[in-house]
């Protein structure tokens, strides 16, 4: 068993999830940003620690009540969460590292200025792609986000990622979706008028390659938000409604 203090993460620092089986059960999650064992050196490093399938009431009750930057002490086995933690006091060094881990950082690129904050657990920015888009990078290390920054900026270059074959993909894929399910008679829209109202006002990029593109829906689909997902690599492969 190990006895560590740790700071709650305030990006979804805390869950359930549930385990399957005929009669359900759930583990409780507790995510730390940075955690100190009782007689060693604060760590700047996440830790995961989820504890053993149980009723749902008794999972829920080991991490009720915590929130973002709380200060834990936590007893573990290999990750395994082996009771409720309970609020507590941070050592010095340990909140010496909490107060610099809070402090943003930036990255700069030819796209934009991204910077990463705790409370996202991503880098943020606004890039010109025919205009503002917001962009994320889901990441945490400045190196990594300036390679997918790079990635991001090739496929542009080469026509992969465009807000026009964005566009092409969500007209493919849902705009009968639209018009025989969504619209009524007197609102049946062509495919340009499909392609003038929706929006692209986000992009969200992931290690691996993978992007998300969320556009304004313009009332085709009654505010629901018109998400194309693809790859830096290869460009839009899929278009489906979310939210």
């Amino acid at each position: 068993m190990v006895s560590i203090l740790g700071v709650v993460s305030p990006f979804a620092g805390t869950s359930l999830s549930a385990t399957g089986g005929q009669q359900a059960q759930w583990s409780a999650r507790v995510e730390l940003v940075c955690w100190q064992p009782l007689d060693g050196d604060p760590v700047a490093r996440r830790l995961t620690l989820r504890s053993t399938a149980r009723p749902r009431d008794e999972a829920s009750g080991l991490i009720a009540g915590f929130t973002g930057y709380d200060v834990v002490s936590c007893e573990h086995r290999d990750g395994v969460l082996l009771r409720r933690p309970e609020l507590a006091v941070p050592p010095p060094r340990l909140a010496a590292m909490l107060e610099q881990l809070r402090r943003p950082r930036t990255v700069g690129h030819r796209l934009g200025e991204f910077t990463y904050t705790l409370e996202s657990d991503a880098f943020d920015g606004e890039s010109d792609i025919d205009g503002p888009v917001q962009v994320r990078l889901n990441t945490a290390e400045a190196a990594t986000a300036c390679r997918m920054l790079d990635e991001l900026a090739d496929a542009l270059a080469s026509g992969r990622l465009t807000r026009r074959n964005l566009a092409d993909r969500a007209v493919t894929e849902l705009f009968d979706l639209a018009n025989d399910e969504w619209l009524d008679e007197d609102e049946r829209v062509t495919a340009a008028e499909f392609r003038r109202r929706m929006v692209l006002s986000e992009i969200t990029v992931d290690d691996g390659g993978d992007f998300e593109a969320y556009h304004d829906d313009g009332e085709l689909f009654a505010g629901h938000v018109i998400l194309v997902q693809g790859t830096l690599a290869e460009g839009p492969s899929e278009a489906t409604l979310a939210g």
